[in-house]
């Protein structure tokens, strides 16, 4: 256990807290900043909470966490930071909640083998996606909020990722707003996605795995995205049920190449 409160901490060519070996400690209110690798790393079962701090300008992550390591990270400030503002790889767990996770590099949040629930954070302004969940994690991602991504996509599902992705808005994203492929599945529903530079929803690659599961997207909504609403590619298996594709500049839906697309109950107009 033990407390780490209201401190200041910076400048290490390191990380600048390492937290492991089912350790449970509190950290409230500090200044993490300026490490050369993680400003945070939680590994090994360890079951941390981080709570109202900022943490930024670091050399890789703000947080890392790895090994089975299960924290509670709950409204911090995470800016600026060289890779990805929280990372959660090899196993990690743990609860992401509330946070304002801003300009960072690689992504807002990366989940990378590991199965988070990734709740109601705001994302803006990264210079590469917003959310990344990829390979043999699951997880949930809900009522998040993900703007501005300037490098790719809001939101990218990849490598054989299986998440629950609802109730999250995706706007103002460089490229589409929804990104699933190579072999991912995963389930999709009650997300607004508007506003960006090509299709709200995009499928690629996807052969079918998962028990012969495909993606399933139920009662999102797509609108005013720069070309379809949604573009399923060659190759791309899904399933669309019940949503709500509106006002986008080329198509509701495109269905490119080899594609294994099932609509049912969709409502598309404008």
């Amino acid at each position: 256990k033990g407390l780490l409160e209201n401190n200041i901490i910076s400048d290490s060519a390191a990380n600048l807290v390492v937290i492991d070996t089912k350790s449970v400690p509190l950290l409230e209110n500090n200044d993490i900043f300026k490490a050369g690798a993680n400003a945070v790393l939680i590994a090994s079962f360890a079951k941390p909470v981080l709570r109202g701090n900022t943490i930024k300008n670091n050399g890789e992550a703000a947080v890392c966490v790895q090994t089975a390591a299960e924290p509670t990270i709950v409204d911090n400030t995470i800016e600026s930071n060289a890779s990805s503002g929280i990372s959660v790889c090899q196993g990690g767990l743990g609860t992401i909640e509330a946070n304002k996770i801003i300009s960072n590099n690689v992504a807002g949040i990366s989940s990378v083998d590991s199965s988070p629930v990734i709740l109601a954070n705001v994302i803006t302004d990264t210079t590469g996606v917003g959310i990344l969940v990829s390979g043999n994690g699951r997880g949930l991602m809900k009522d998040n909020v993900i703007t501005g991504c300037t490098g790719t996509c809001s939101f990218e599902v990849r490598d054989g990722a299986d998440p629950k992705v609802v109730d999250n808005t995706m706007s103002d994203s460089k490229e589409c707003g929804l990104l699933v492929w190579s072999n991912a599945c995963g389930t999709y529903s009650g997300n607004h996605i508007f506003n960006v530079a090509l299709a709200g929803i995009e499928v690629e690659e996807h052969a079918q795995e998962k028990g012969g599961q495909m993606p399933q997207f139920e009662r999102n909504s797509v609108h005013d995205c720069q070309q379809a609403g949604v573009h399923v590619h060659n190759g791309g298996w899904a399933q669309f049920k019940e949503n709500t594709v509106f006002d986008n500049a080329l198509a509701g839906f495109e269905l490119s190449g080899n594609s294994q697309v099932r609509l049912v109950g969709n409502q598309i107009y404008g």
